[in-house]
């Protein structure tokens, strides 16, 4: 065999096992499914609205303030599609190391592990110029069946979580994603000490 044969043998050899080991070094898979098709939700300014206009309006005084929360998650939502990511890119950027395989489905899940993310909410948190943060809450289910909540901020009370003034959050495409991907990335890793 000749220098460049070798040569071409060595570099087939390796690019055929490297593409065999790319996505899940350890052969761990993790299923994920949306409960909602990737849809953002927001809590804050429109609740405390409608409380107050609920006494005068009555049960249309509340749907106002629905109606101005869905509003509020309407602008974070095209904000943050004007980046060009959309949500799973997100979450496939917080399994940065490629430990697991990550396995997106819209059917029912019928594989373990998996984690269905069943709410994204933004919300104000305490502080000035209403400082919003992320809510997400998922249900990750591990190859017994056995299921456990997994609640973002909430459950992990060493984490201290990041937070915009609404107003940026809403005219910045990019803090929303850093939201979200903080908040995936507490999630994926509760999810991977479980597998």
């Amino acid at each position: 065999m000749n220098r460049k044969s070798i040569l071409l043998v060595l570099f087939f050899s390796f690019a055929l096992s490297g593409c065999s080991l790319w996505h899940s070094p350890q052969g761990k898979t993790l299923t994920i499914k949306w409960s909602e098709p990737q849809k953002l939700h927001f809590q804050g300014k429109g609740a405390g609205a409608g409380i107050a206009l609920m006494s005068t309006m009555g049960a249309m005084g509340m749907a106002i303030g629905v109606a101005i929360d869905e509003g509020i998650a309407k602008d974070i939502s095209k904000t943050r599609a004007a980046s060009g990511k959309t949500i799973e890119d997100i979450f496939n950027q917080a399994n940065s190391d490629a430990s697991l395989q990550l396995n997106w489905i819209t059917s029912n899940i019928t594989e373990q592990p998996a984690l269905v993310i069943e709410r994204i909410e933004f919300n104000i948190v305490t502080g000035k110029n209403d400082a919003t943060g992320v809510k997400i809450k998922a249900l990750y289910t591990d190859t017994t069946g056995k299921q456990a909540k997994l609640n973002y901020p909430n459950d992990y009370p060493d984490h201290k979580p990041k937070s915009f003034p609404l107003e940026e959050l809403k005219s910045n495409n990019e803090l929303a994603n850093q939201l979200l991907l903080e908040g995936f990335e507490v999630i994926l890793a509760a999810a991977k000490n479980q597998i």
